[in-house]
C-alpha cells in the first residue's frame, strides 16, 4: 500500500514540471506512465518565456538555460505572403532576451534530473492500472504489479489513457 498526495498518469513534459512544482509545495507525488524514448530522439523544440525560465530555476531545473538559445527576434508570415514576396508581416524585436528555445529532449533529460533527486516524488515505469476506486473518501489506483495506491488527486496528463471502466470494490 502506498499513500500519496498526487498520482499524476503520464510521463511527458507537463506530467513531469507539475510533479516537481506540487513537490517544492511538499506533496507527496507518484508519476504513472509508459517510458517513451521516442522523445529523446526527436528535433522538437519549446519557447521558454522569461517568466517560464524563473519558474524552472525555482524548481530546481537551472543548468536549462546554459542549454538553450536567447530569442531577440520573432517572426511571422502568413504562407502565401511570404511565398509572393518573401516578406514577413509582424515582426517583433527587442533589444533584451525575449525568452528561449530549448530541446524537449533537454528539458526532458533535465526534469528526469531533479525528479530523481526529489525524495517527494517516485516514479512507476510501464506499470498499469488495473482498477480505480474515485470515492469521496476512498480514492486508489490498483496497478499490476499488485500495489495499491492511495491518493488525494489525479491530473491525468497522457491524452491517450483510458482508465478501467469498472471500479473495483
Amino acid at each position: 500500500m502506498i499513500k500519496i498526495d498526487i498520482a499524476i498518469i503520464g510521463l511527458g513534459i507537463t506530467s513531469k514540471l507539475a510533479a516537481l512544482a506540487l513537490a517544492s509545495e511538499n506533496c507527496k507525488v507518484l508519476i504513472l506512465g509508459q517510458e517513451n524514448p521516442k522523445l529523446y530522439d526527436s528535433n522538437l523544440v519549446t519557447f521558454l518565456s522569461l517568466n517560464s525560465i524563473e519558474f524552472l530555476k525555482s524548481i530546481g531545473v537551472k543548468t536549462l538555460v546554459d542549454e538553450s538559445v536567447p530569442i531577440n527576434e520573432i517572426s511571422c508570415s502568413k504562407l502565401e505572403n511570404y511565398q509572393s514576396n518573401n516578406k514577413f508581416q509582424i515582426n517583433f524585436k527587442d533589444k533584451n532576451e525575449m525568452g528561449r528555445v530549448v530541446l524537449n529532449s533537454n528539458l526532458s533529460e533535465n526534469l528526469d534530473n531533479q525528479i530523481r533527486i526529489n525524495t517527494n516524488i517516485n516514479i512507476f515505469n510501464n506499470i498499469e492500472i488495473k482498477s480505480f476506486k474515485n470515492e469521496e473518501a476512498n480514492k486508489s489506483l490498483l496497478l499490476d504489479n499488485g500495489e495499491e495506491v492511495f491518493f488525494n488527486l489525479l491530473p491525468v496528463s497522457y491524452t491517450h489513457l483510458t482508465l478501467p471502466t469498472t471500479p473495483y470494490v
